[in-house]
């Protein structure tokens, strides 16, 4: 039942396939579904029709499933396909996860001044606005330092921007200074050079200021510069290169384990869409098309402002972007009820698994729409709800089993269940027991993290991370 150029989502309960052709599934796809509905079979299904289409595939989860990895690895290895793996956890405790290991990427090496600050301030965001002035990531700062380090031509990472804001042993800003040096870009050395006299001042209030200004931008960078997942993000030339993996029809998974490093999984997993949302638009901007499958579950710990590009540019680039999460709260709770409607706007297909959750239900009913009213009714001793003949009636939805589904592709609803592919892959017998060593190479790039130490910074940095 599985054929190329067509993806099978499940059947009807009459027994009839359900499935969307590949440019259907440019439209993009929306899944809901609580914990144990049958997300990540589906999720597994899709997978798996994405090699059967020989379609690169960049899957990205807030938690780890033992049998998607398995799956997409096997896939990957009996296809002949390279497997990229980002994994923060990589031997920081015991179990599988821990014993992967990790390849390297760097969020820092795509897109101009404005795109990677924008990219930074949106993964350095926190929803609810309970963050004070001195713990807010500064925009201006961060552009004027962006802007400097691209100004070089060289490659740079969060040590070097971090090591910027860090103080030196003699009390100036070694790395600062050198940056205002070797900077060619005249607006960012003007701001960079008010920001160094301010902070080397013999004016107390004047300095005191200053160090204020930069505590929450500093802090940002330090998160991804120091402990395990420094080793993972500094890298001039790291291991995942996003657009070669689309171009190469290669697979990428990035396991980002909310519950273990809630702010960095999630700047992390922010700015991997960031990158999606670059590529994606200069691949259309320039008439590059290649089709390939964005796979993000747990996706509300992704979203941010600007993230409906992904879904626009992303068809003219040949993306199908498959989103997965529990409930259509979710949404409303990490940005916006504006971010829903977008969303419902940019996926025309739309999946609903069980859950008990009432509004998501009364969302995917009112989407379905109602049905023509045969006969008036009196309203006076009845409410609207009451009232509401949904094709699609919100407490059917609610009363679904486990891995039945409602699907909703071209305006037709469609009430079935999903299917399976094995995913018991026994590591070190079907397939090689993976150990993925990240490749951290920094002699190409513009290495002021090694010049502030070299000036002295190194007692700087072991009072942060002994």
């Amino acid at each position: 039942m599985l054929s190329k150029g067509k993806f099978l989502l499940g059947k009807t309960f009459e027994g009839e396939p359900v499935e969307v052709s590949l440019s259907d599934l440019s439209t993009h796809m929306h899944i809901l579904g609580a914990t144990g509905s049958g997300k990540t079979l589906l999720l597994n299904l899709i997978d798996f029709q994405a090699y059967l289409n020989e379609l690169a595939l960049i899957k990205a989860d807030m938690k780890f499933d033992e049998g998607n990895f398995k799956l997409n690895y096997a896939l990957s290895y009996y296809t002949g396909r390279n497997f990229y793996f980002f994994n923060p956890y990589a031997g920081q405790s015991t179990g599988l996860l821990a014993s992967l290991g990790s390849h390297s990427y760097n969020p820092l090496l795509i897109g101009n001044a404005e795109t990677i600050t924008s990219k930074i301030i949106n993964a350095a965001e926190r929803p609810g606005g309970s963050v004070s002035f001195y713990e807010e990531v500064k925009e201006n700062l961060v552009l004027a330092l962006v802007s400097g380090l691209l100004s070089t031509g060289l490659k740079f990472s969060f040590k070097d921007l971090w090591v910027c804001l860090l103080r030196g042993k003699n009390g100036d800003y070694p790395a600062l200074k050198r940056l205002i040096e070797i900077s060619k870009d005249t607006a960012s050395k003007v701001s960079l050079t008010e920001l160094y006299q301010r902070l080397t001042s013999e004016n107390n209030t004047l300095r005191t200021q200053a160090e204020k200004e930069i505590i929450g931008t500093r802090l940002f960078f330090q998160r991804f510069s120091v402990g395990a997942v420094a080793e993972l993000v500094n890298s001039y030339n790291p291991d995942i290169d996003l657009l070669s993996t689309i171009s190469a029809g290669d697979t990428v998974m990035f396991v980002l384990p909310v519950l273990l490093y809630e702010v960095v999984s999630k700047a992390i997993g922010k700015m991997l869409l960031a990158d999606l949302r670059y590529i994606t638009g200069y691949m259309a901007s320039v008439g590059i098309k290649k089709d390939f499958v964005i796979s993000i579950d747990e996706f509300e710990n992704f979203v941010f402002k600007g993230i409906e590009d992904i879904f626009n540019k992303g068809r003219s680039a040949g993306a199908k972007v498959i989103i997965a999460h529990q409930s259509i709260k979710d949404i409303d709770l990490a940005y916006s009820q504006e971010l829903r409607g977008i969303i419902q706007a940019n996926t025309r297909i739309k999946v609903f698994l069980a859950q008990a959750d009432v509004e998501s239900a009364e969302w995917f009913s009112k989407l379905v729409g109602e049905k023509d009213l045969a006969y008036s009714m009196p309203l006076e001793s009845i409410s609207l709800r009451e009232v509401s003949n949904y094709i699609v009636p919100p407490k059917e939805l609610t009363s679904l089993k486990t891995f039945s589904a409602y699907y909703y592709i071209k305006g037709k609803p469609l009430k079935g269940h999903i299917l399976t592919v094995p995913t018991d892959f026994v590591l070190g017998k079907d397939i090689p027991k993976p150990e993925f060593k990240p490749k951290v190479d920094r002699t190409n790039g513009i290495r002021l993290y090694e010049y502030y130490l070299e000036a002295g910074g190194r007692e700087e940095i072991d009072s942060v991370y002994p």
